[in-house]
């Protein structure tokens, strides 16, 4: 195998003092600027894991997550083979492969599960022990998987199935526990009982609790009573990970949205600076396609959809092995070097069509460059919020070749702090993911550290994404 290629460095999504644009939440005033979803474009020409297995099926699903386990230097996938028109025995097999670099993944032989007749295969988990207790299986849902290393090692990776029985008398969502994410032990009372259907996880180190999202608490059993389905998004925490708080609606479809052919499939939440981002699934069962859009979080409970709505993650071209349907996996995006990796899986065919077509890609996008406020010929200003100074340091993540950013600190009465007025700093006039900002008289914020100030942004020809404190150093 290669030398690992490993996330290091700064970590954003450990780090209250980054301030994403991606609404006006920190924002006061702005003129002359248009928010833009930056699409994540590279890499997504070919997948990188296909389904090429027996016991795949026609479809691997990213139904799972992507994860790197530093201590073992090695990067970690866990997804679904799926083949619907398989009996439900062979339907559904919960897979591991395994990488160096994040790009070149192998399927070892784990010889864990039987899968017709032969144990040679990378399945770590089948849903037989749920079928021996309640007379058969008819459905296993994965969720993502969550790596704690300082909880006890029978514990140390974590995750939820949703498991039903042939006639969905028992049903819900059930929590299991590995050491290795390898040999998985399920727990045999369902954690939410009657409850789940594409959910994700992960852990909160805001606020040290579990979060879960899933469709709300009565969207299968609406169907079951003859209602029409509507799927939205419902939130539960937990401090333990067995026991869950009720779920509550978080977000779903609204009156600017196409009536009777938006429904929301699912979301994947996560932290990332000082706020909570999701992307946000949509499906359009009109045409059949589902493409995420992305939604923004000051608390985790109350949510909006960002950029005008536009897809962060569209369906690629006609014909190509993502065009009609692309979710994320259930984690964060990864941060590496000045990049953010992000796994996903695409289809190729709708989501009632079977046999269904799948693989698992990766796309690749600039750090904190979710969403931009961007300026042309005519200035752009942007005044913010009061906010602390977190550190000697400010650095600004922008892009203006062709163009220029100027800065200023301003106190409650509008006026430029001495020192850090526009005319005296240094401008940007260049690409950059940490720009860090000076002014001819203050060389940093130093003097500032621990104060409410507000920052003014000049923008023109170009683009701002976020801004930090950070130390000096």
């Amino acid at each position: 195998m290669t030398d690992s290629v490993a996330p290091a460095g700064y970590d954003p999504t450990r780090d209250p003092h980054l301030h994403l644009l991606v609404d006006n939440h920190d924002i006061q005033d702005q003129w002359g600027l248009e928010r833009i979803i930056q699409q994540p474009r590279q890499g997504r020409e070919q997948p990188l894991v296909v389904a090429d297995q027996p016991w795949e099926g026609t479809a691997v699903l990213a139904w799972g997550s992507v994860l790197y386990v530093p201590e073992e230097r090695q990067w970690k996938l866990w997804y679904e083979g799926y083949n619907r028109n398989w009996a439900a025995a062979d339907r559904y097999s919960f897979c591991l492969a395994l990488s160096a670099d994040g790009t070149r993944w192998e399927k070892p032989n784990f010889g864990l599960v039987e899968f017709r007749g032969s144990s040679a295969n990378n399945i770590v988990y089948h849903p037989r022990d749920f079928a021996a207790a309640h007379g058969g299986y008819g459905l296993l849902d994965i969720t993502g998987v969550i790596y704690d290393p300082a909880d006890e090692e029978s514990r140390r990776y974590k995750t939820i199935f949703q498991q039903n029985n042939p006639d969905h008398t028992v049903w819900g969502e059930y929590a299991a526990f590995s050491p290795d994410g390898i040999h998985w032990q399920r727990r045999a009372a369902a954690v939410l009982p009657a409850q789940g259907d594409r959910t994700n996880i992960y852990h909160d180190r805001h606020t040290g609790r579990y979060v879960l999202t899933t469709r709300a608490h009565n969207n299968m059993p609406d169907n079951k009573a003859g209602l029409r389905r509507k799927r939205v998004i419902a939130w539960s925490e937990s401090d333990d990970f067995i026991h869950w708080s009720r779920l509550r609606t978080i977000i779903k479809p609204d009156d600017y949205d196409p009536p009777d052919t938006t429904q929301f499939y699912g979301m994947v939440p996560f932290r990332y600076g000082a706020r909570y981002l999701g992307f946000l699934e949509v499906y359009h069962t009109g045409s059949e396609h589902l493409d995420v859009q992305l939604a923004a979080s000051v608390d985790g409970v109350h949510w909006e959809r960002v950029g005008n709505r536009a897809p962060f993650l569209p369906v690629g071209p006609v014909g190509s092995w993502d065009s009609v349907w692309v979710s994320f996996a259930c984690n964060q995006p990864h941060v590496v070097g000045d990049q953010l990796w992000l796994y996903y899986h695409g289809r190729s065919t709708g989501h009632r069509v079977a046999p269904a077509y799948g693989a698992i890609g990766r796309t690749v996008i600039g750090r904190d460059r979710f969403v931009a406020l961007a300026a042309g010929r005519d200035e752009g200003q942007l005044v913010t919020e009061p906010v602390e100074v977190g550190g000697e340091q400010l650095l600004v993540n922008a892009a203006c070749i062709g163009g220029e950013l100027a800065v200023e600190v301003i106190g409650d009465d509008g006026r430029a702090l001495p020192g850090y007025e526009r005319r005296s700093c240094q401008p940007l006039a260049a690409d950059s993911i940490d720009w860090r900002v000076t002014w001819a008289e203050r060389e940093d914020l130093r003097v500032l550290v621990g104060q409410q100030v507000r920052l003014r942004f000049w923008l023109r020809n170009g683009r701002l994404f976020a801004y930090r404190f950070a130390a000096a150093g």
